[in-house]
C-alpha cells in the first residue's frame, strides 16, 4: 500500500500523544507537511521513516521500563 510509511508516522505520532504541529517541530517539519505525509499526498524518506521508527521504538522502551519498574515497586 502506498501510504503504509504515512500511517506507520501517525501511529506513532498518536501513540506518543504528540499533535502534527509538535511532532513536526519535533522532527523538523510544518504542520502542512505531516498532514500531507500522513494523508499520503506526500512520501515520506527513508531517512525520516527511520527515524520516525526510532522514536517509536524508544518510546516504547521507556513504557516498558515505567511498566516494569512500578510491578517491581520501584520508578
Amino acid at each position: 500500500m502506498e501510504n503504509d510509511r504515512g500511517l506507520r508516522i501517525k501511529e506513532v505520532r498518536n501513540r506518543i500523544g504528540m499533535t502534527q504541529t509538535q511532532f513536526g517541530n519535533l522532527i523538523g517539519l510544518t504542520q502542512p507537511s505531516m498532514a500531507y505525509i500522513e494523508t499520503g499526498a506526500n512520501n515520506p524518506s527513508n531517512k525520516l521513516c527511520k527515524f520516525v521508527d526510532l522514536i517509536g521504538l524508544c518510546y516504547d522502551l521507556l513504557q516498558l521500563r515505567r511498566q516494569v519498574g512500578t510491578e517491581c515497586g520501584t520508578h
